[in-house]
């Protein structure tokens, strides 16, 4: 299909035209990731200089307090899984009971 076509097309089904035709889509989401790509390598290139540190002894410490609650909250959610199911799909089919009445 030609851009000519495909201009045509537009114009005359503007109205009820339900969205972009996939190559347009395509094209799009190209240009969205060359763009974050673009972004992220000026953010990667362009540095600023950090005046500021941090006492190794305080980050070790912090570290000693966050991995055993990550561990726990980790082994937490595998154990009650389940349940955890069970409580969401409870309350998903009771919000979808009230928006079918």
């Amino acid at each position: 299909m030609t851009s000519l076509t495909r201009a045509r097309m537009r114009k005359h089904d503007s109205h009820t035209h339900l969205g972009p035709f996939p190559e347009d889509m395509v094209r799009s989401h190209r240009n969205v990731w060359a763009g974050c790509t673009v972004l992220a390598m000026v953010l990667l290139v362009v540095t600023i200089p950090a005046y500021a540190y941090i006492d190794p002894n305080a980050a070790g410490l912090a570290s000693q307090i966050l991995t055993p609650l990550l561990v726990a909250g980790a082994a937490a959610f595998t154990f009650f899984r389940k349940q955890i199911a069970a409580l969401f799909s409870g309350v998903s089919r009771r919000f979808r009971g009230r928006a079918d009445v």
